[in-house]
């Protein structure tokens, strides 16, 4: 009977044992579960809610919104110049701002309120059961901590759901748009929806499908605008201008690449323009060159090289060296960037042009630091040249200081005949030869055709010097 006993004990230990064994396991695999739910869910640097958590919350919250009458408010955030940051004083600084906001907005948000990193430098704040009034006090007091304890400015846009009218779809993109007219309004402010949309468009949800539509599609045509040489007329080159298709609904390419910009597409739309582009290529006269737009944000995504868009050339049966690459001098791109850029597509064959100089600040200092084949004088300067000294002291500084850094002027939008006249003056005049216009274009001398046909400059014209 003992040794049934100790059998019996053993037998009990035994089991003991196991269940203990697998508690442990079970409690491991549970916890192992929900570190790596929170891994899923959380932003590996911040510790806040990923992208992926913020759409869940952003859609339940607007759902219960909108099922309740009630108010919601999202609050999206932007760091100012924060690729200036991090090219200035290395990634690392970076990381430590974006985490210093991060904790910043855990701080100052209520128990109920929601933080959450949902891109490289863009934050957003779900804030429940708060109406814009609000919010604007809660978000104001953020933004000026922001400004003190961190040391940098954010610019943030504030949209409210209100007795449940609108979901959380409609919500960031209200919120988005009033976070793109802080940025354009000059950053470090917080826009609320409703001053966003007294100003700029509503990007809703039907436009937003559009533009979608619009690069599956390649719904973009092209038009040609010719150059011409100053001196004799002889036609030099084309400026390729995209025109997306009346049926997409869109005034024009500028809306469509600003709401191609929004969704972070603008450099599918990019694309899409250079192969209704490229497929006229066989059109172009042997000794003529073509000017190419080039959207800022095609140059930092992270499928762009100068090889790749070497072969896309090529492959429609041209030569690097016979295209031009224009860059809006309105880029906020980072100039360190356009450098590093610049060399190489200049080792890839292409020329560079700087367009519209002297519609910002920032084209002298451009043209200090990239080096360009052609620099693009905007057609408002030359508007102001014709009916003001002062004007013209400020083109011939531009002509000056492009023509230092070997540069072929270029004055575009010329639509009237003083304005030609005042250019062929400065050619004429120019001393020496190269401190001079080189070549003009607009619609005085010929509109953009959807062929590259032309060789001469029409008859008529042409106002001799």
């Amino acid at each position: 009977i003992y040794d049934l006993l100790a059998l019996g004990l053993v037998l009990i230990a035994a089991l003991v044992g196991a269940l203990w064994l697998f508690a442990r396991h079970h409690f491991r695999a549970r916890m192992e579960i929900r570190h790596l739910r929170r891994a899923v869910d959380t932003d590996s640097l911040t510790g806040l809610g990923n992208h992926r958590t913020f759409r869940e919350e952003l859609r339940r919250e607007g759902a219960r919104a909108s099922r309740h009458a009630g108010t919601l408010t999202l609050a999206l955030i932007d760091i100012d110049e924060f690729k200036e940051v991090n090219d200035t004083w290395g990634h690392e600084w970076g990381d430590s701002v974006l985490v210093k906001l991060a904790a910043l907005l855990g701080a100052e948000s209520r128990d109920e309120d929601r933080a959450f990193r949902i891109g490289g430098d863009e934050f957003a704040v779900l804030l429940p059961h708060t109406d814009a009034s609000e919010a604007a006090v809660l978000v104001e007091r953020i933004r000026q901590a922001a400004m003190d304890r961190i040391s940098t400015t954010i610019s943030v846009g504030v949209a409210t759901i209100v007795r449940g009218q609108g979901d959380g779809r409609l919500l960031r993109e209200q919120a988005d748009s009033a976070l793109y007219e802080a940025k354009r309004q000059g950053r470090d402010r917080v826009v609320p929806f409703r001053d966003a949309a007294s100003t700029g468009p509503l990007f809703q949800s039907a436009k937003l499908e559009s533009v979608r539509r619009l690069i599956a599609e390649d719904g973009v045509g092209a038009a040609f605008q010719p150059i011409w040489d100053i001196s004799s007329g002889a036609l030099l080159a084309y400026e390729a201008l995209a025109r997306p298709f009346t049926r997409y609904g869109f005034e024009g390419p500028l809306e469509a690449f600003a709401l191609a910009t929004r969704i972070n597409r603008a450099h599918d739309l990019d694309a899409a323009c250079r192969k209704a582009i490229l497929s006229h290529a066989p059109e172009m006269a042997p000794s003529t060159l073509l000017f190419l737009n080039v959207s800022p944000q095609t140059f930092v995504h992270a499928s762009f090289s100068a090889e790749n868009l070497a072969r896309e050339v090529r492959a429609a049966g041209l030569e690097p060296s016979r295209v031009v690459l224009e860059v809006t001098e309105r880029s906020k791109l980072p100039v360190g960037v356009l450098t590093h850029q610049a060399s190489c597509l200049r080792e890839a064959g292409f020329k560079l042009a700087l367009d519209n100089v002297g519609s910002g600040n920032s084209g002298l200092e451009v043209l200090r630091k990239v080096p360009v084949d052609y620099v693009k004088v905007d057609r408002s300067v030359l508007a102001n040249a014709v009916d003001s000294a002062r004007g013209k002291a400020v083109l011939m500084a531009i002509i000056a200081f492009a023509s230092e850094t070997d540069g072929l002027i270029i004055a575009e939008g010329i639509d009237d005949k003083r304005m030609l006249e005042l250019v062929q003056s400065l050619t004429q005049h120019g001393e020496p030869a190269r401190f001079a216009v080189y070549a003009v274009q607009g619609d005085l001398l010929s509109r953009p055709g959807h062929t590259m046909q032309a060789e001469l400059l029409p008859a008529g014209k042409w106002v001799a010097a």
